[in-house]
């Protein structure tokens, strides 16, 4: 019975022994790998920061490229101001409708077949009173301010994942000089632009600014088909050159991927996040 006892005292003390190396074993696993986590995670942040701090005079794009072994670095960089700026359709003033802009959106809402009574729910959303206008409504959920994300419309309950990836991420910015760049402009935002500009006068405007990108409003009187009539109005709401641009820098260093994205104009980084 003595040795029996004793025979199970060793063995629970060793199994004890086995269970704490392994647990201790465990746990420096762990802290060498948040240690090594954190490494990277600090390498990838100032190797981000500096690629984007590069990117301030001339914003540029380049496919995945190794910077040396176990580091990899990914830019993408776009013309915001292909889009159309979702705070144009309020004033400076901070809570008037600007006409000309709601126009825009109605032809672009009609198009693609969405709702126009989310246009004055948009506006009280981003507007900076309390006053509820005429189709709209002031919740808790109300910004009342400036976007600075397309994103941050999904606190509308109106707005699903759907819609705003969609629709609104695909066609509208926060972010913008608020003109539109006919020399990058999708088809549906040129025809959003005037009820004289169809399908056919937009697809001659991208079939010229392929061959040569147009340089002002002198030039719209070579695209065949263009009514001429409306270039006073198009001289309100268009530019023909980018300003700002989105810049995703995605870095890789090891076994971490750290994506990080930037507005950048004239030569400042206007807004900055990690993740995209």
């Amino acid at each position: 019975m003595r040795k029996g006892s004793l025979f199970l005292s060793v063995l629970l003390g060793v199994s004890i022994a086995i269970a704490l190396s392994v647990a201790l074993n465990y746990l420096a696993r762990v802290e060498i790998k948040k240690s090594y986590n954190f490494r990277f995670k600090s390498e990838a942040r100032l190797l981000s920061r500096s690629i984007i701090e590069a990117l301030r005079e001339n914003p540029l794009s380049i496919p995945p490229y190794e910077l040396q072994p176990g580091r990899w670095v990914r830019i993408e960089s776009e013309d915001l101001e292909r889009y159309i700026n979702i705070n144009n359709i309020i004033l400076p003033d901070g809570k008037t409708v600007d006409v000309k802009w709601e126009r825009i959106f109605e032809r672009l809402f009609k198009m693609k077949g969405v709702p126009l009574d989310l246009i004055p729910k948009i506006c009280d959303f981003i507007d900076r009173d309390r006053d509820v206008r005429l189709g709209g409504y002031e919740g808790e959920e109300n910004l009342n301010r400036r976007l600075y994300l397309i994103e941050e419309l999904k606190k509308l309950r109106e707005i699903s994942d759907d819609l705003l990836q969609g629709f609104f991420a695909k066609y509208f910015t926060a972010w913008s000089s608020g003109k539109v760049n006919l020399n990058t402009a999708s088809k549906e935002v040129l025809m959003a632009l005037s009820d004289d500009i169809d399908e056919s006068v937009a697809d001659a405007i991208i079939e010229f600014r392929s061959g040569q990108s147009l340089k002002g409003v002198s030039d719209l009187k070579k695209v065949p088909g263009f009514p001429e009539k409306i270039i006073p109005q198009i001289s309100e709401v268009a530019c023909f050159e980018g300003k700002h641009f989105r810049v995703r820098v995605e870095v890789r260093v090891e076994s971490l991927t750290l994506r990080t994205e930037a507005v950048i104009s004239g030569g400042r980084v206007l807004y900055e996040r990690e993740g995209w």
